[in-house]
């Protein structure tokens, strides 16, 4: 079985494009990411259309640095898949991530 990697990476536009499959096992790395880029930017966007897995320790995550956001910053989730926006419809969780 091969594992999946998972790769962060900012563009041109400055949006971070996450892709691959986003575990457990990546929470650190995605966790050093947010910490060392989220400092520095006000207006966060990230696409999601790359990711093709999450755990529900992932979401955990992006739930807590969207409640940790200072106010006046804008927050941003694009690309999201049909099973994931389907996922946070039903939680609740869509409007709170993707504002």
């Amino acid at each position: 079985m091969t594992r999946q990697r998972f790769t962060i990476h900012q563009d041109a536009d400055g949006t971070f494009r996450l892709a691959g499959s986003l575990t457990v096992e990546h929470l650190d790395y995605l966790k050093f990411f947010l910490d060392e880029h989220l400092s520095r930017v006000k207006n966060i966007a990230l696409d999601l259309g790359g990711v093709e897995y999450w755990d529900v320790r992932s979401l955990q995550l992006l739930i807590a640095y969207r409640k940790a956001l200072p106010v006046g910053s804008d927050w941003k989730i694009t690309g999201l898949s049909a099973e994931l926006e389907n996922i946070l419809l039903k939680s609740g969780l869509k409007t709170f991530l993707c504002p």
